[in-house]
């Protein structure tokens, strides 16, 4: 029984890995609808407001007090071989309404200072009660989690052309996972429950640089690596075709690092008339995530993930040619961090994942102003896991799909 207790711990380590939907642990779209709408693309574009996020160096170019207050419902659905080989079923489409607020000011003509509350990642897998043929249960399977990060920051303007900035990162995460598989003609139900953590340590630094006339500028920030770490409790449920026991495993801690990440940018507006264009590159050292330790009690299981670094891509585009209104558009390409050979049911697929956007903003008048955005990101892969790999082989896919609305308030 310790034998299967401990080969199904090893089966419950993904609870962390579910950051929202996206590469890694990573959102796709960053919360503000304004800066979704053009890819994410905002590292040398973003203003104050939601500066603490995008690049706490643009703190430097608060004009005032501004408040801006964000909404996101995001609807998340994946698909995969929960039970055996080739046989993939899709999840449920699970819905969360993320939000988010950001404030800023100017302290002095060179020296913003900005805060920002938002939703850093959720939502999840859930694939409901699955039948695994033949036994007592019916497990749930699901993987939900939830982020809620709190940034301080500030920025100052060195000259007329380039600022720096830095920012504080407080995350707060919590979820829930159940997983099973059948070991030894026993099916095995494990349950990580009141997940939750906090991180302190985590830190953004930026650059900008803007020409004279603010036309084109050059942006870059830097994330430095955060020990991810959550606590709850655990317990397995064995099922035979008649019956069903359940023992309670205490306490459990789950580890992972939410690793160093790159980020460099450029825009230009006025190349073409009316028309502003903006690109962005990033690099995570997702290579650093190996593993995930897992201790329940005083023992220790690790769960190996082999992830590789990530890259994206992101581009858009801008038109302010028609009075009070700007028109947008964005792509995203990230490259897959899970291994073809290391697929999991709660993660996406092991292919690249394409993301696209389309919105708008409207200047109301000079204090106020709003922004939409609808955007959508999917992936899909055919996968044979690696001979100790606990998943299955056959075809996964995820997709994502979201509306963000923003309204922006100077006094």
């Amino acid at each position: 029984m310790k034998k299967i207790f401990a080969s199904a711990l090893a089966l419950g380590t993904f609870i962390l890995c579910n950051h929202a939907w996206s590469a890694g642990y990573d959102l796709t779209f960053p919360v503000s609808a304004r800066y979704a709408a053009i890819g994410g693309a905002a590292v040398s574009s973003t203003t104050a407001t939601e500066a603490v996020v995008l690049n706490p160096a643009a703190l430097s170019k608060a004009r005032g007090l501004d408040l801006a207050a964000e909404l996101a419902p995001v609807w998340v659905r994946y698909k995969g071989p929960v039970v055996r080989n080739d046989a993939a079923i899709d999840s449920k489409t699970a819905f969360t309404p993320f939000g988010a607020a950001f404030s800023s000011y100017k302290v002095t003509p060179d020296l913003g200072i900005g805060v920002g509350i938002y939703g850093g990642g959720g939502v999840g897998a859930d694939y409901g009660q699955v039948d695994f043929g033949g036994y007592h249960a019916k497990p749930e399977i699901k993987s939900l989690l939830y982020s809620i990060e709190t940034s301080v920051g500030a920025g100052y303007r060195i000259n007329e052309n380039f600022s720096v900035g830095a920012a504080w990162r407080i995350s707060t995460i919590g979820g829930e996972l159940s997983s099973a598989t059948v070991l030894g003609g026993t099916l095995v139900n494990t349950k990580f429950d009141a997940m939750s953590g906090s991180n302190f340590g985590g830190f953004r630094v930026g650059g900008l640089y803007e020409n004279d006339d603010r036309t084109w500028g050059l942006g870059m920030t830097l994330r430095n690596n955060v020990e991810w770490k959550a606590k709850g409790k655990a317990s397995v449920t064995t099922s035979s075709a008649s019956a069903s026991h359940t023992a309670d495993l205490g306490d459990v801690t789950l580890t992972t690092d939410l690793p160093i990440q790159v980020a460099v940018g450029g825009h230009h507006k006025g190349l073409v008339t009316d028309l502003g264009l903006f690109l962005q590159y990033e690099f995570t050292h997702y290579n650093k995530v190996q593993d995930q330790k897992l201790m329940v009690g005083t023992t220790p299981s690790d769960q190996k993930l082999s992830w590789k670094n990530g890259h994206t891509v992101r581009l858009g585009t801008e038109y302010t040619g028609i009075e009070t209104w700007a028109l947008r558009f964005g792509y995203i390409f990230s490259t897959p961090v899970v291994p073809r050979d290391r697929p999991s049911i709660f993660l996406n697929p092991t292919s690249p994942i394409h993301a696209f956007a389309l919105g708008a903003g409207k200047t109301i008048s000079e204090r106020l102003s709003v922004d939409g955005c609808a955007n959508v990101a999917f992936a899909s892969s055919q996968s044979t896991p690696a001979p100790d790999s606990t998943s299955f082989r056959g075809d996964y896919a995820a997709i994502s799909a979201a509306a963000q609305a923003s309204l922006t308030y100077l006094f």
